[in-house]
């Protein structure tokens, strides 16, 4: 009986780890939030509490590979837009996102030509801000040209911005 009470102890506090674990998969870097950026959201909405509390830090940390987008010309970005569909709750974007805005403002794109929408983690576009932006990962980047689909980027995590900007061209 001692036996089986104590298999059956060692049995539940091994479930209780799993559970436990499941619950704090956020990166201590990212503290998680009950707030989140959702739909169709601007650069102004990452400077507010809390979301500037990840942003800022990525955004300044950035280095821009100044040498690799010295390779564009400037009057070959003006067909370009931008959608980026992101998850505020997401490491994943909290890493990537900020980086991302510092390459666009190091090139000057017009804000105008980036439309950011914030999703939740069943990571639905809300229809009045996309109409073809279907996600499955986040961050997910779509390139346009002249309102046509160029690229699409899901969670870059290997693809350097700089190389992705140079590489459109």
């Amino acid at each position: 009986m001692k036996i089986s009470a104590f298999i059956f102890l060692f049995f539940l506090s091994g479930i209780s780890v799993l559970f436990a674990q499941e619950e704090t998969v956020n990166n201590e870097n990212f503290p998680s939030t009950p707030q989140m950026l959702l739909g169709c959201v601007s650069r102004d909405d990452f400077l507010q509490s809390p979301f500037v509390e990840w942003y800022q830090p990525g955004y300044d940390s950035y280095i821009v590979d100044t040498n690799e987008l010295a390779k564009i010309f400037p009057d070959s970005l003006s067909g370009i837009s931008v959608t980026v569909v992101f998850g505020s709750w997401c490491p994943d974007s909290r890493a990537e996102v900020p980086g991302f805005f510092k390459v666009c403002d190091f090139l000057k794109i017009n804000p105008k030509n980036i439309k950011i929408i914030g999703v939740d983690k069943s990571k639905d576009v809300q229809a009045d801000c996309a109409e073809d932006e279907s996600v499955e990962y986040v961050p997910t980047y779509f390139f346009y040209y002249n309102g046509k689909l160029l690229k699409k980027i899901v969670d870059h995590s290997d693809t350097i911005f700089e190389q992705l900007f140079s590489s459109l061209y």
